[in-house]
């Protein structure tokens, strides 16, 4: 799925097509200009918009680079730090994953945003920038993710909720009465996609049916039918692409997946339109693999011949779906 999905994505991007509510989207911006429908509810504040470049401000790469840097070099520098203080003793002997692995990485990420937005104010006022602008500024922007981290706080909610009346595990057992080991890849996909929009996270649906479905389905079943070694080996491995896959496809689906959000936080868009305009594509991929997972488990198909088939399966349903994006219409200026 994953595959399919990159090479769908680079394929809209070379030919310039688009299908569903997306080629709906852009044929709206290129025939008026605006990037949001009448009456979308942006996930950000729209004040944002308003803020500009400063004239008296030089622009300068090393602005935008150096920040950014920042984070990433004082988010890791926090994880090992906070890693260290927690082996204690035993951090002298340890390796760095292992340090790295204890670290808090909540206090590593807090500890890197604010030394970035420490050095980017420093370099604000290193231009001569005024203070009290440069405060307000890093208020506006902190201010414009509010809407963003409340729609997270409330998908993270509605996550934990369904992770207490064990949404998962009913699912995975609901699925598991499926006894055949030759359709299991087919069942884990159809189930993780379920779990992973129910919960709105991937890596928590891959935890969670790996075990069950690899340890106490795959195996016991490949031994009661029988199965060689190698026919075994073949459909763990394919069982496991496809808990993998489904679970990333389910999180591509979920309106209350942190991903999602932060995807339409980052983009500036309507929450619901991005998760109606991406819905079609995902589906389009995720639909692609249902037929493979069949050939792979009951035909034993090679993975090196079932990925060619998939992408050119993609490319050709994708042409038969889409449509030319018209580039020759101009904005008239209304809307942003």
């Amino acid at each position: 799925y994953s595959i399919l999905t990159l090479f769908l994505v680079l394929i809209c991007g070379l030919m310039l097509k688009d299908f569903g509510p997306m080629r709906e989207a852009e044929e709206r911006c290129r025939r008026t200009g605006k990037v949001l429908r009448d009456g979308a509810k942006p996930l950000f504040d729209e004040t944002m918009a308003q803020l500009g470049a400063s004239d008296d401000l030089k622009p300068r790469w090393l602005n935008a680079v150096l920040p950014i840097f920042c984070v990433i070099a004082f988010t890791i520098i926090g994880l090992y730090a906070t890693g260290v203080e927690a082996l204690g003793e035993e951090a002298t002997g340890a390796g760095l994953g292992d340090i790295i692995r204890k670290g808090n990485s909540f206090n590593a990420l807090l500890w890197g945003t604010m030394g970035a937005s420490v050095v980017a104010m420093l370099m604000a006022l290193s231009q001569k920038f005024p203070l009290d602008e440069t405060i307000s500024s890093w208020i506006s922007g902190a201010r414009s993710i509010v809407l963003a981290l409340i729609t997270l706080l409330l998908a993270w909610s509605i996550g934990a909720v369904c992770k207490d009346i064990n949404t998962g595990y009913y699912v995975a057992s609901i699925s598991s009465g499926i006894l055949s080991p030759h359709i299991l890849p087919l069942v884990a996909f159809i189930s993780a996609a379920i779990i992973a929009v129910a919960t709105g996270t991937s890596y928590g649906t891959m935890g969670l049916m790996v075990p069950i479905f690899l340890g106490q389905l795959m195996f016991p079943l490949a031994e009661t039918a029988e199965l060689d070694p190698e026919t075994t080996r073949h459909l763990a491995l394919a069982l496991l692409a496809a808990i993998l896959g489904g679970s990333v496809f389910g999180d591509h689906c979920s309106p209350i997946s942190d991903t999602t959000v932060l995807s339409s936080m980052a983009a500036g868009s309507d929450h619901i339109d991005h998760v109606k305009t991406q819905f079609p594509y995902a589906m389009l991929s995720a639909g692609i693999c249902v037929p493979i997972y069949l050939l792979v488990g009951y035909l034993g198909i090679s993975p090196l011949l079932a990925l060619p088939i998939g992408l050119v399966a993609v490319l050709i349903s994708f042409r038969a779906l889409s449509r030319d994006t018209d580039l020759s219409e101009e904005p008239d200026g209304s809307g942003s």
